[in-house]
């Protein structure tokens, strides 16, 4: 004989207010609903609540909370007493699981290494109080805090950390302590972005060995401090690539015109050594012309643009890639890079709010370093008044 339970449940649900069932499910999800933050890139898939009859996804929790917040919930539902204390639990939990996920998806974008996308980061049975779950919040907070400053300070220490964004130096983590040449051929593109001369075969032996010594920390496969891991690579970059000469790719100019740019303010500039701020703004005729106007001021110097060096922006840019540029910019004098001209292409193409966290970013590096190692900095805008 069959079941027509279901049946008779639906009919149930579909014969109930959308207020009067919100209250029947927030019984439900208080009960035996199971709460997952899952490190996701986008909000709506960093919360579910799974129940044994089925889940309630981001936007049902949503829904709900709103239904609840509408309605006038009853003192008793079937025998469930205190529904406005269940409804005020069920509110502040959701406000601090959201935080959570937040929280989670910084972490990863941060470069934490022990967050991926996809990964279960907490789960929160029906016993868990507030409380508890506040708790936990104020732990994944203060890690957060923790992994800022640490990064902040690895990337002061280590000057080649700051050729690699967050996300590349985690493919590093991965990838360069295992030993294969499948893994090798996955990171020698990044490495050789910053020595151009290296040899592939030569780099790998020498990595090998370094893995040996103070990269050992890499091949660990035992739960490890995420800090100590982040300053044990920033210590192999700096192994590897302290003392390789910039790469540096001549033009040939001819002499007349190399007489004429000796009046160029920028490059009267460099070769003086001359004090003061050595950060030029300049601006293109028309947007179309900002290419043009940046190989110019590098052929003006009889050489090639090399890669990090030049960073032509985009509306995808992200502060931390300019962030990276200032930073080599502002330390390149003590890693034989004084006559690099460090270049920031297409600023008017960032969002406004990049914009402003540019110039925030270089007054407050300026405040911590000064100018006294830095090279040049150039800024090429395609409209005027950037």
């Amino acid at each position: 004989q069959q079941s027509f339970d279901p049946l008779l449940d639906l009919l149930t649900k579909n014969s109930r207010t959308p207020g009067v069932q919100a209250c029947y499910d927030l019984i439900k999800v208080s009960k035996k609903g199971t709460f997952h933050v899952t490190c996701a890139l986008t909000e709506s898939a960093q919360l579910t609540c799974k129940l044994a009859d089925g889940d309630f996804d981001y936007e049902a929790l949503q829904e709900l909370r709103r239904q609840l917040l509408m309605t006038d919930v009853p003192a008793e539902l079937d025998g469930t007493t205190n529904l406005a204390d269940l409804l005020d639990r069920l509110v502040a939990k959701l406000q601090l699981l959201e935080e959570m996920g937040s929280c989670t998806m910084e972490l990863f974008q941060l470069g934490h290494f022990a967050y991926r996308l996809g990964q279960e980061v907490y789960k929160a049975p029906p016993e868990d109080s507030v409380a508890s779950v506040e708790k936990r919040l104020e732990v994944l907070q203060q890690k957060l805090s923790d992994w800022q400053a640490a990064v902040d300070a690895a990337r002061g220490k280590y000057y080649f950390l700051n050729y690699y964004t967050v996300r590349e130096l985690c493919f590093l983590r991965d990838f360069v302590p295992k030993d294969d040449q499948e893994s090798w051929s996955k990171v020698w593109p990044l490495l050789r972005v910053v020595d151009q001369d290296a040899i592939s075969e030569a780099t790998f032996k020498k990595v090998g060995m370094l893995l040996k010594g103070p990269g050992a920390a890499l091949k660990s496969t035992a739960a490890n401090d995420e800090v100590n891991l982040l300053n044990t690579l920033g210590a192999l970059l700096n192994e590897l690539f302290t003392g390789c000469k910039p790469s540096v790719r001549r033009l040939e100019v001819p002499s007349d015109t190399r007489q004429q740019l000796q009046g160029d303010l920028l490059m009267r500039g460099m070769q003086n050594r001359e004090q003061g701020v050595p950060i030029f703004v300049c601006c293109a005729d028309e947007p179309s012309k900002v290419t043009e106007l940046v190989l110019t001021i590098y052929t003006r110097r009889e050489r090639v643009p090399e890669a990090e060096e030049l960073l032509l922006c985009s509306g995808h840019t992200t502060l931390e890639e300019i962030e990276l540029l200032l930073r080599r910019f502002f330390h390149a004098r003590q890693h034989g890079r004084e006559d690099r001209l460090y270049c920031v292409g297409n600023v008017h193409l960032l969002p406004y709010v990049t914009q402003c966290g540019t110039i925030e970013a270089l007054r407050k590096m300026e405040e911590q370093f000064g100018f006294a190692h830095a090279s040049a900095l150039v800024f090429v805008s395609g409209l005027q008044n950037q």
